[in-house]
């Protein structure tokens, strides 16, 4: 593996995780917004949320007893200028 290949490889690592840090705050968040207790969630057997993948599109869905769920919030990773941005909605 070349050094500049290297410095690459650590620069994605280091974004990645900046990216998942971000995430995982403003997940927190919205669950604190809609009154979902996160710590209750982490206990049960049975879990109410679900997350859905979809090439740069991660949908998470809390289970509120109706067929399509009550959708939390929905995160997309983009390339801007070399770099991933987050956005989310």
């Amino acid at each position: 593996m070349s050094k500049d290949t290297k410095i690459k490889d650590e620069l994605f690592s280091t974004m990645l995780q900046e990216i998942t840090k971000q995430k995982d705050e403003l997940l927190k968040q919205r669950l604190k917004e809609l009154k979902i207790d996160l710590k209750n969630e982490k206990r049960n057997r049975f879990k109410s949320l679900q997350i859905n993948d979809v090439a740069n599109k991660q949908t998470v869905y809390f289970n509120n007893s109706t067929m399509d769920g009550l959708r939390v919030i929905t995160f997309t990773v983009n390339t801007k200028n070399g770099k991933l941005a987050l956005t989310y909605y």
